[in-house]
């Protein structure tokens, strides 16, 4: 089944996150913003949902892309950028491919969400699977 372009997609796939979203509890103190999913060099990056690519650069030594969608800006890193600046990209196209760089250099993917100005999980915005009832056995004892 081909899923419907407005559903969100994860960024890079098969999706392993190795590092969780750890919220900060205060602004300041530090925390792991986003979440790193499994990646190697030069894989596919994609737009999880429509949007806007609103930054393509470097920033501290590694390529960093930045989309703004109606849901959310979300960022990528590092990553090599593809689409120019202003592009708007649907879910699945292709943003970049991962570079290296950061904390992740090359082994993952940093995925980073904010709504509002405050970091949220981005696993968050992907459909979660569907619940699987399974039958209950009474055994007679």
């Amino acid at each position: 089944m081909i899923p419907h372009p407005a559903v969100p997609r994860p960024p890079v796939t098969p999706t392993v996150v190795m590092r969780p979203f750890t919220p900060a509890p205060a602004r300041w103190l530090p925390a792991h913003r986003g979440v790193d999913l499994e990646a190697t060099p030069a894989q596919v990056v994609t737009a999880p949902m429509t949007g806007r690519v609103v930054f393509a650069d470097r920033v501290a030594g590694r390529g960093v892309v930045v989309l703004r969608t109606r849901a959310a800006r979300f960022t990528f890193e590092p990553v090599t950028a593809a689409p120019r600046l202003g592009k708007r990209v649907r879910p699945g196209e292709p943003i970049g491919r991962v570079a290296h760089g950061g904390h992740c250099d090359g082994r993952c993917l940093h995925w980073g969400a904010k709504v509002d100005g405050q970091y949220v999980d981005p696993m968050a915005f992907l459909p979660r699977s569907r619940p699987v009832l399974k039958p209950v056995i009474h055994s007679r004892t």
